[in-house]
């Protein structure tokens, strides 16, 4: 981002670096249990869903493109940008990411697992109700700036 001058090359890092910390553990792991396939496999239909509904427009625009938000902190931070850039919109994802991975790779890692269980299926169709309302929320958004509205509902 630094050599770039853009702080949106870290964008995809969000959504590719889980997919890349699966494969690792996986290579790593003795074995494939049940629950470790079924977290692998919600892990890549949240990872699709991601691509799908907001890709990184760096994937079509180049470097050119840096998201508003980033602009607007550079204008407000001046020569604080970069230090600030890279604890909160580099480390602290970095953080976030591999925080919430963690369980994940723990089931992966497990030798010998115990058998799947109803706390699988209850874990299972949260996940599941959740991609599902992403995908909805999405796809409203998606609506909502093609429409050229300028307001919504939200106060």
């Amino acid at each position: 981002s630094l050599f770039a001058d853009n702080s949106s090359v870290y964008d995809p890092y969000w959504c590719v670096l889980p997919l890349w910390l699966l494969a690792y553990w996986r290579h790593e792991a003795s074995s494939d249990s049940a629950r470790a396939l079924i977290v692998m496999n919600l892990v890549w239909a949240w990872a699709i869903r991601f691509f799908i509904g907001y890709p990184w427009e760096g994937w079509t625009t180049g470097l050119s493109h840096e998201d508003w938000r980033y602009i607007d902190l550079r204008k407000k931070l001046g020569k604080g940008y970069w230090p600030f850039s890279l604890s909160s919109l580099h480390l602290t994802p970095t953080l976030l990411v591999f925080g919430a991975l963690a369980p994940a790779g723990a089931i992966i890692l497990q030798g010998e697992a115990p058998p799947l269980n109803v706390g699988d299926l209850v874990a299972c169709v949260v996940t599941l109700a959740f991609l599902v309302l992403e995908a909805v929320s999405d796809a409203t958004l998606r609506r909502h700036r093609a429409s050229g509205a300028k307001t919504t509902c939200v106060r």
